[in-house]
């Protein structure tokens, strides 16, 4: 667990209704004094999109705003040993100025350890109105907003057209009854419906599982107990997929799944915006590959999108009040639309904030990037996958429950109530 040398660049102090400027930063009070100071942790290497994209960011910012505000960027390398280190230091009541961290709502000790700072006196509405009130409710504590929502990539379907097509299927299908309908036409064409697999997290089949039990039991069906109706349907429909699944399904991990799709070997899977890259460099055509929202039992409901963790910022509370006014106001910069657009089309990167392409910025992501970006910011609804939320007993038992329901070794019922007790050990 070793950081490189901090990395000091001079960037702006801010103000809360700042204008736009550089990347919709905005432009700061004359100080008195000295410069404001306090020091950003994160990970970006300096070689990926995203990494590229915050120092230009901080760079620019730091042309317009010289001497007002002093912010060291952190670099650390790997993920996990900054994780570590974030929690040693809030455990020794010295956490870091500003983190980026994991969030995991089964374990709340960085809210309730009194060392994160509230940025609710620094909300206003224009601000908020960036970010899903949901995403911001978890990220509060006891009435205070103890984070920022930040990184929470969709997890979204994608549809190869020509085998549709070669099954007869002229249009993604809508609704589940569509699907299982398209599913149908392609077991016959001896083509799988869906890339599932069981081993490892499930990935691609607990995607389906959260999917399911969303639109069976709303966006907080699983902030409780898990033996539930919408539970049992969600497995149900789980449980009848697999019927459409590859042969090499059940055992199968995330690589395997994913090559049968590459291969033609499945029409449908839902993953990430990361699946980009290896759809556009693998698939023979890789424009047959369309991006598309999950399907609904009818259309009438909420449209649903079910994301990965969401991974947001935080603040020390032993910040100054001067620190605090600087990091609210340098946050707001970081998450406005221009540079969040920024991040999404240039750095590949999809954040909790909403986004809206224009025609120009839709081109320059390309079509499917542009499709997870505009799902992930006009869904009625969303919530985060099940295996980043369950405790450890549940999320280990998830995968054996996943392939033994596959299998027909268990009922729908006596998986949700399996999951169910597993989750509360």
């Amino acid at each position: 667990m070793k950081a490189q040398k901090a990395i000091t660049v001079l960037v702006a102090a801010l103000m809360l209704c700042a204008s736009a400027a550089v990347f919709g930063a905005g432009q700061a009070e004359p100080s008195k004094g000295k410069p404001v100071t306090f020091t950003v942790y994160f990970h970006f290497t300096p070689q990926e999109a995203r990494g590229i994209v915050l120092r230009d960011f901080v760079k620019q910012y730091n042309e317009q705003n010289v001497g007002k505000v002093t912010v060291e960027l952190s670099y650390f390398a790997d993920w996990q040993p900054m994780q570590q280190k974030i929690r040693t230091m809030v455990a020794a009541k010295e956490p870091p100025d500003v983190f980026y961290f994991n969030y995991n709502p089964n374990d709340l000790s960085l809210f309730e350890s009194g060392q994160l700072m509230d940025f609710t006196p620094y909300m206003d509405a224009a601000w908020k109105a960036r970010f899903y009130q949901s995403d911001l409710d978890t990220m509060s504590y006891k009435g205070k907003l103890l984070a920022i929502p930040m990184e929470q990539g969709p997890v979204i379907f994608y549809y190869n057209k020509a085998l549709l097509q070669q099954a007869g299927v002229t249009d993604i299908p809508r609704t589940w009854d569509e699907f299982f309908a398209m599913a149908d036409k392609l077991k016959s064409a001896g083509v799988g419906a869906a890339s599932l697999f069981t081993a490892d997290d499930a990935w691609h089949a607990t995607n389906l599982l959260t999917y399911f039990a969303g639109e069976a039991g709303g966006a907080n069906v699983l902030g409780g107990p898990l033996n539930t109706p919408a539970m049992v349907q969600a497995a149900t429909m789980l449980q009848k997929l697999f019927e459409y699944a590859a042969q090499d399904a059940v055992g199968g991990k995330w690589a395997v799944s994913v090559q049968d799709f590459v291969a033609g070997r499945t029409a449908v899977i839902a993953d990430g915006p990361w699946l980009i890259g290896i759809l556009d460099g693998q698939m023979k055509d890789p424009t047959q590959a369309v991006a598309a929202p999950a399907p609904r039992f009818k259309m009438s409901d909420p449209s649903l999108v079910v994301t990965d963790a969401n991974t947001p910022w935080a603040a020390s509370a032993r910040l100054s009040d001067a620190q605090k006014l600087a990091v609210a106001d340098f946050m707001k910069a970081y998450t406005s639309e221009k540079v969040m657009k920024n991040f999404a089309v240039k750095g590949k990167d999809i954040f909790a904030s909403r986004l809206s392409l224009t025609p120009d910025e839709q081109t320059q992501a390309g079509t499917k990037l542009a499709a997870n970006i505009q799902l992930a910011s006009t869904a009625d609804m969303r919530m985060v996958q099940i295996s980043r939320i369950l405790k450890p007993a549940g999320m280990n038992q998830l995968p054996s429950l996943v392939e033994q329901l596959a299998l027909n070794k268990i009922t729908p019922a006596q998986f949700a109530a399996a999951l169910d007790q597993a989750n509360v050990q």
